[in-house]
């Protein structure tokens, strides 16, 4: 199971939307349906929404050092699994990097609240040839380690990876 990307999904959604609403748009007989201005302007209004769902860097902090254990997200009673990574979803330059009193950049996407632990490390999850069961992944949990606090930025996880002292900013 990938991890779902949310702002693709409220894009998805956003222009189905504006489609459907303009569909149901009546019009005089003789106009036509959509002018060379028209569509310009729905390009224009579909780039903005789509810049404003553009992916937000997220700094973190945890309850302990948990920063090779690779995170899963665990529904809100925290009994069943919401998502989790595939092996080969994981990269070399996946785990958190520390930008200063404690917080972390989220450099996979997906870490909240409802953020557990496993104890397997990157290089250990990397390196299996599926993922775990759901229930090999429920027992794997490494009790009580959770993400304490988290903060979305406004600014890109580019932009924050480019400029780390801009992040530091932040993580006060």
């Amino acid at each position: 199971m990938r991890h779902l990307n949310i702002q693709h999904i409220a894009l998805t959604v956003a222009v189905s939307t504006s489609i459907l609403a303009t569909a149901g748009c009546s019009t005089k007989k003789d106009a036509p349906l959509v002018t060379e201005a028209s569509a310009s302007e729905v390009t224009q209004t579909l780039q903005r929404q789509s810049a404003s769902y553009i992916p937000k860097a997220v700094i973190y902090k945890t309850n302990g050092d948990y920063n090779d254990n690779v995170p899963i997200t665990l529904s809100a009673d925290g009994k069943s699994v919401a998502s989790f990574p595939a092996p080969t979803d994981l990269r070399e330059n996946s785990t958190p990097l520390p930008v200063g009193n404690g917080w972390l950049l989220d450099r996979r996407g997906g870490i909240s609240i409802n953020t557990a632990f496993l104890t397997y490390t990157y290089e250990q999850y990397r390196d299996l040839p599926q993922a775990p069961s759901v229930t090999q992944l429920l027992d794997s949990v490494i009790p009580d380690a959770r993400v304490i606090e988290t903060k979305t930025l406004p600014i890109t996880y580019s932009q924050a990876i480019a400029n780390p002292s801009l992040v530091e900013q932040y993580a006060k």
